[in-house]
């Protein structure tokens, strides 16, 4: 019967103890630095999936609706939702009704949904009250007469406090 033995083993044995333990650190040290790069590059790699904070903005044929926070970046806890809206001529849409329906993208069971109230010059807002920090899934329902329901879709990021 013959054994294979790996050759780093055999370097090890001819070492004696304190060689094959210079040579497990090495290896430790090895692995670990692999996780460390391998961790730094997905995390640079990654793009960010949420829109920009500072301006929320969709272009129709029909509307323009601009969205936006207060705070500029929202935090759990209290968070003001504005809506914009606008004809293509830039004239103020104020008679529409506007929901704010937001989820959370990892737990789908995480949900709040609020009315926007109207404020003027075609403005909607609503308070709404983020539990949990993380990536939270905003769509913007507009119901006007004599046009189709419409949905606007964003990604925004829910910081902490």
């Amino acid at each position: 019967m013959k054994y294979l033995i790996p050759v780093e083993d055999i370097f090890c044995y001819s070492l004696g103890a304190v060689g094959a333990g210079l040579m497990m650190e090495t290896r430790m040290r090895r692995l670990i630095l692999f996780f460390i790069l391998g961790g730094l590059f997905i995390s640079c790699a990654a793009p960010r999936s949420y829109e920009d904070l500072e301006l929320l903005h969709r272009k129709r044929a029909h509307y323009t609706l601009t969205m936006t926070t207060v705070p500029t970046r929202p935090h759990v806890g209290d968070n003001l939702f504005r809506a914009q809206l606008t004809d293509p001529s830039g004239a103020p849409i104020s008679d529409a009704e506007v929901t704010f329906d937001l989820r959370m993208r990892e737990m789908k069971f995480m949900r709040k949904v609020e009315k926007g109230k109207p404020v003027g010059e075609g403005r909607y807002e609503a308070n709404v009250d983020l539990n949990m920090g993380g990536e939270w899934f905003v769509s913007v329902e507009i119901e006007r007469p004599g046009f189709e329901r419409l949905r606007e879709k964003f990604i925004i990021d829910a910081g902490p406090m």
